[in-house]
């Protein structure tokens, strides 16, 4: 059988079978068949070599990738260097808050220390206001000064704010020792620091969520003990930095009842009401703005 006979006959089987058949049928052996399978495993290879061959761009769209993958190096590269830099800046400022944070000061001996402590800190925060104002005009005043930088080039006006920052800081902790020191009065205990309800002293961390915390700890403690001076210092205090929202809810709403009560009864002293009308008001609108968001 020839050739062409075995392709009619089978025309869907593929070259090297069939010419292996036909050796078979002539009586070649499998000389013809072996060739035949070589002949097609070169051309198995040839079409799998040919795909596998990328196009060669044309030199204008190289010399376009070729940029682009330089721009994009040198862009990761530049963020990378931001990002170091950022992170230095703000190690570098951590340092530098962590150097004029004031260790814990040793808590006064009783509630007359304390409020002696608290004249005392609002009278160096009275003065730092003054240095401030001072600081400002002599900027003002200098022949350098530029109104579209302002204060910014003048270290005394910075340093200026930096001292009146701490002076209020310590003025605020000043009273919330006092509070701290009824409480330990009324439970019959020596008087603590505030330390005992975990709080972090220093520069800027006053209004810390932590330390929100340890207001709401404060009040509680407070509200049990039937406090109702220290209640009321620290519900000023908290509004004062702004932080009547942060402070857990429970405790300022059970502090709020607890001096209503005291109110009703006529137990709070001169200043109290109004202190217990701001902080009812400023806890509703604190619970406004949450329900709103």
């Amino acid at each position: 059988m020839s050739e062409k006979t075995a392709r009619s006959i089978y025309p869907s089987t593929p070259m090297a079978s069939a010419i292996s058949w036909t050796a078979r049928v002539r009586g070649d052996g499998p000389r013809v068949a072996a060739i035949a399978t070589r002949g097609a495993t070169t051309t198995n290879r040839s079409s799998r070599c040919r795909r596998r061959v990328d196009p060669v761009p044309h030199p204008a769209v190289a010399k376009r990738s070729e940029k682009k993958r330089q721009a994009r190096k040198i862009g990761r590269r530049e963020d990378l260097r931001e990002a170091e830099a950022a992170a230095a800046a703000r190690a570098t400022r951590a340092a530098e808050e962590a150097a004029k944070r004031a260790a814990s000061p040793p808590p006064p001996l009783d509630p007359a220390d304390a409020s002696a402590r608290v004249a005392a800190r609002e009278t160096a925060l009275r003065d730092a206001l003054r240095a401030v104002g001072d600081a400002k005009a002599t900027a003002r005043e200098s022949e350098t000064w530029d109104p579209s930088r302002g204060y910014k080039p003048f270290d005394a006006v910075r340093d200026a704010v930096d001292a009146m920052a701490r002076a209020r800081v310590a003025a605020l902790e000043a009273r919330l020792e006092r509070a701290v020191a009824l409480l330990c009065v009324a439970k019959r205990e020596p008087v603590e620091s505030l330390a005992k309800f975990g709080w972090t002293y220093g520069e800027r961390t006053i209004a810390d969520t932590k330390n929100a915390r340890c207001l709401g700890f404060m009040l509680a403690a407070m509200s049990k003990a039937n406090v109702s001076t220290g209640t009321c210092e620290v519900l000023s205090v908290a509004m004062e930095l702004d932080l009547i929202g942060e402070v857990d809810a429970k405790a300022v709403k059970g502090a709020v009842r607890a001096l209503r009560e005291m109110d009703e009864l006529g137990l709070l002293d001169e200043g109290e009401p109004e202190v217990l009308a701001a902080a009812a008001e400023a806890t509703e609108a604190a619970a406004a703005a949450s329900d709103a968001s």
